[in-house]
């Protein structure tokens, strides 16, 4: 992949915001700062500037990078955004708009005050002021889109020194070492571990959300599914390249985490990896239709959350083992699912239109590699996970998440014992 399809996605994709000309304006100049070693996107609606200020006070002091936050909301001029401006911006810095009206500031160690990370230059993205809200339906997938465009731009540029783009959210705080990886040549994302903490009255729930998490995903590695990772918005690196490929971040109001990696994992490997891990903020919210905020939500409301938080089935995960087999089964032996043993694992490909897909792929005359890429990229995350959630609701039903130690590819422990073989075999999925 060469910068040819970074250079089509600027042209012809990405959001107005990345055609400033960074790499020759003032701003950068005046900061004392004309090239970065990172770039690190956050979105940030309805969030205090003490929170924000947290997200990178732990990071290396000495690195070089420039964060580009994109403050936004629905509605305009909403007092909290003017607030996290002014507190962001109390000292000064020099400005600059595009032909949106966006404003962009660059500062002298992110707030002005923060000289422990003399390093770090800070541009705010205005999308909450009068005629620069976020369309309701797009939220913060095009606030992610954005800020990343933005560093697409830069790194085309060459102002930004490193091809990877680093996105979070204001309720992290990355740990020192954060910017310290290293990719394989064919990653088209990293995604870096987590930690959920919350205050002593949201600590339960958080525990629980976060198992869900992991239990998901490591129900997935057992099944031998080539999706096989968390997606979380907070925790994901992506390389230049392979962002542009997929043409960027998805609009949308919430999941743009899990699309975003669903079509990296099309055109490059998407891995976890093992490191310090990103905290992130337990806490309610209904900001969006799912995520943390909400998934604590829902648990906190529950009676007993240690009995009444149910998940998937294990056998939900036995059954898509069986499912990839029969797919793996396909492209080996050029035959249609049809004519598998498994009446119901059939019955099923025929409903999502995957065996005539399959046969159609045989049909015409590609290689077995070949045939195996496509119905793994046809069968992607969302089919798998539709698949999980057919199973699960006509077929094995739910258990209780302190009942998830039945599942084959877990040994009976305590919480923190069943975190660490979850933990672990996502980490393993993605050394194999």
């Amino acid at each position: 992949m060469d910068d040819r399809v970074l250079e089509k996605y600027l042209a012809g994709y990405a959001e107005p915001e990345a055609n400033v000309i960074f790499g020759h304006n003032a701003i950068f100049r005046e900061s004392g700062q004309t090239t970065y070693d990172y770039c690190l996107t956050i979105p940030a609606y309805q969030e205090s500037f003490e929170q924000l200020a947290r997200v990178w006070q732990d990071v290396e002091p000495q690195i070089s990078c420039l964060i580009i936050l994109v403050i936004n909301s629905p509605s305009a001029d909403e007092p909290w955004a003017h607030l996290l401006v002014n507190s962001l911006t109390e000292s000064g810095g020099s400005s600059v708009t595009n032909g949106q009206n966006t404003l962009i500031r660059s500062l002298d160690g992110a707030n002005g005050n923060d000289h422990q990370h003399p390093n770090i230059d800070l541009l705010i993205v205005d999308r909450f002021s009068v005629n620069l809200t976020l369309p309701e339906k797009s939220g913060v997938g095009l606030a992610r889109k954005i800020a990343a465009d933005m560093a697409a731009k830069l790194i085309q540029q060459q102002v930004i020194r490193t091809p990877w783009i680093f996105a979070t959210d204001a309720d992290a705080i990355l740990p020192v070492d954060y910017f310290d990886i290293t990719p394989e040549a064919n990653d088209a994302a990293l995604l870096y571990p987590f930690r959920h903490v919350a205050p002593a009255s949201l600590k339960q729930a958080s525990d629980i959300y976060e198992l869900t998490l992991l239990y998901y995903a490591a129900g997935l590695v057992y099944a031998g599914s080539p999706y096989a990772f968390p997606t979380i918005g907070s925790t994901i690196a992506c390389h230049v390249h392979h962002y542009a490929a997929v043409r960027g971040f998805p609009i949308r109001t919430t999941g743009e985490d899990f699309y975003l990696l669903n079509k990296l994992r099309k055109v490059g490997q998407v891995r976890a990896i093992d490191h310090s891990p990103i905290v992130l903020a337990g806490r309610e919210s209904d900001r969006v239709p799912i995520g943390t905020g909400r998934g604590i939500t829902k648990i906190m409301a529950l009676e007993s959350p240690e009995h009444d938080m149910r998940v998937e089935h294990p056998d939900c995960f036995t059954t898509l083992k069986h499912f990839l087999a029969m797919l793996d089964w396909a492209a080996t032996t050029r035959n249609s699912p049809a004519h598998y043993h498994d009446r119901i694992l059939t019955e099923y490909a025929e409903k999502i239109g995957l065996t005539k897909h399959i046969e159609s792929r045989i049909q015409s005359g590609t290689g077995n590699a070949a045939v195996r890429k496509q119905i793994t990229d046809w069968f992607d995350g969302l089919k798998t996970r539709q698949l999980v959630h057919h199973f699960r609701d006509h077929h094995h039903s739910t258990v209780s998440i302190n009942a998830i130690d039945q599942a084959p590819f877990l040994k009976p422990g305590t919480d923190a014992d069943i975190r660490a073989q979850l933990t672990a075999q996502i980490l393993r999925a993605s050394r194999d």
